[in-house]
């Protein structure tokens, strides 16, 4: 008797063009992603992680353990048409971002997210090897007795429930240090000493806000481990790993895990 289990090996039905086409779209995909140029900058996004060698690995292009899978390339490329649609960031998350600028602006804020040329805000240092954008700044306020500082910069982030829980409960400090780091480098290259945050639950729409003051001494150690981390990659060496151990649980997430621990 044939056994039809679930992982029996046997396969009902024979091959469809569907799959022939799938395969297809796939391969190209594949081969779309191959012909991206990488980042030849470290991203604000980015300085905060606790781990050197990993950002060492990041801005020397290094290729990851796993590369993304085909349907992860969709899942971003429908978000990058969403947010081309509504006028958000080129990033998956720019559709929230791009929603909840547009209910600022209906609250009466002044929040602009494009410069007059169109672009993003953005900063750039070291001839360009470090760079950093921010979703908007807060300009003024047309109607709404809410008084944000001005200017003031604005960064949001769409998160799961988990995480968006803990940056409500604990605040952006202790919950996301990357995040942290991320506006405090960011205040410190525009020379904008206010952030409001702005976290969005992904499953909800709930809005969390936190009003994040400049945080000098952070800002500083998060430039000089830009430099530090530059210095190392273009003189051919590593920083040190985040830990001693590979079951470290920053290691055992970490894309590089198996060219970090051989």
């Amino acid at each position: 008797m044939i056994d039809l289990n679930h992982g029996s090996g046997v396969k009902l039905g024979a091959r469809t063009i569907g799959d022939d086409i799938n395969d297809a779209i796939d391969a190209g995909i594949i081969a779309r992603r191959a012909k991206e140029p990488p980042r030849d900058y470290l991203g604000a996004s980015v300085l905060g992680d606790p781990c050197g060698r990993r950002l060492c690995y990041i801005y020397a292009k290094t290729p990851a353990d796993v590369d993304f899978t085909p349907l992860a390339i969709r899942r971003f490329d429908i978000g990058h048409e969403m947010e081309d649609f509504l006028g958000g960031e080129a990033e998956t998350d720019g559709v929230f971002k791009a929603a909840a600028a547009r209910w600022f602006q209906d609250a009466g804020f002044v929040l602009k997210t494009r410069t007059k040329t169109g672009d993003q805000f953005r900063w750039k240092a070291l001839d360009g090897k470090i760079s950093g954008a921010i979703d908007g700044v807060f300009m003024g306020r047309d109607r709404h007795p809410v008084i944000i500082p001005i200017p003031c910069i604005w960064e949001t982030k769409a998160l799961a429930v988990k995480g968006w829980n803990k940056i409500k409960k604990h605040g952006l400090k202790i919950a996301h240090d990357i995040y942290y780091g991320q506006v405090q480098i960011n205040m410190a290259y525009l020379d904008v000493f206010r952030t409001l945050f702005t976290a969005i639950n992904k499953n909800t729409q709930e809005l969390h806000h936190e009003l994040i003051e400049f945080d000098p001494p952070r800002a500083q150690r998060i430039s000089d481990r830009a430099v530090d981390v530059i210095k190392a990659v273009e003189s051919g060496t590593l920083l040190d790993r985040v830990a001693n151990n590979p079951d470290f649980f920053l290691c055992k997430m970490c894309s590089y895990q198996k060219r970090c621990w051989p």
